[in-house]
């Protein structure tokens, strides 16, 4: 059974590559992260961030490990054996988790019916938001459930974003005003470390470097969806997802 997003694009050979992924695996569920692309400036900003966390935040190898508990699955393409779907209740039994994509993921493992994660590459391409409000909306539904509603881990997310993102743009700032060379060479260091990470999500993911040197920028948007995210899902107000609210009542 194979569930894809709608804003999904499939090139020549994606659906055999994983069927025999997963038939080579003995799998239960084959889940392909797509190629990210980017079409108005608000995914330029934050995508690229986003897709960094992702890459240190998930680890493949463990994922993909029927020894390590650790369990994640890409809701844009998830193909299932049969008989492991309806094992572990299908979407029915995760009808009241927001990210249910992961809960499916983690079902599946936890029954040790065998998860494998993989990146599909041009072969599978998404756009994930049409614009910078579904952005906004989508980003701010899920981060603070995947921090599993922890607070202290938010605040240190977003101290992070904006110390790596930000930090030595503001550096170069300073480093003029105030003349001080050991700053502006501790900022440069850090801009060219992320352009580095850009250049390495090119080759990894495909994605161009559009707009890398507005990273200091896309650095505040995301820590500030972050901020949101856990104002929203903690309290309720404005929790939506495609206008429908997702607060429990």
């Amino acid at each position: 059974l194979l569930f894809l997003d709608c804003d999904v694009r499939l090139g020549s050979g994606a659906i055999e590559a994983a069927l025999g992924h997963l038939l080579a695996s003995g799998s239960g569920l084959v889940s392909v992260g797509p190629q990210l692309v980017c079409g108005c400036l608000a995914e330029w900003l934050v995508q690229p961030i986003m897709m960094t966390i992702l890459a240190v935040g998930y680890n493949f190898a463990a994922v993909n490990d029927p020894d390590n508990p650790k369990a994640f699955a890409f809701g844009p393409f998830l193909l299932f054996r049969r008989s492991a779907y309806e094992q572990v209740g299908g979407h029915a039994g995760v009808a009241d988790v927001v990210i249910e994509d992961v809960a499916l993921g983690q079902r599946i493992k936890a029954q040790g019916l065998g998860l494998q994660i993989c990146l599909g590459g041009p072969r599978v391409r998404s756009r994930m938001y049409a614009n910078g409000a579904a952005l906004w909306e989508g980003w701010t539904k899920n981060w603070f459930l995947g921090l599993e509603r922890n607070w202290a881990l938010a605040v240190l997310a977003m101290g992070t974003v904006l110390g790596i993102c930000s930090l030595p743009w503001l550096g170069v700032i300073l480093a003029g005003a105030t003349g001080s060379l050991e700053v502006l060479l501790a900022s440069l260091a850090g801009i060219l470390a992320q352009l580095a990470i850009r250049l390495l999500l090119r080759h990894w993911a495909h994605l161009p470097l559009c707009y890398w040197w507005l990273t200091a920028v896309g650095g505040w948007a995301t820590a500030a969806i972050i901020l949101a995210s856990a104002i929203r899902t903690t309290t309720g107000r404005n929790w939506t997802w495609r206008g429908r609210s997702l607060a429990v009542h």
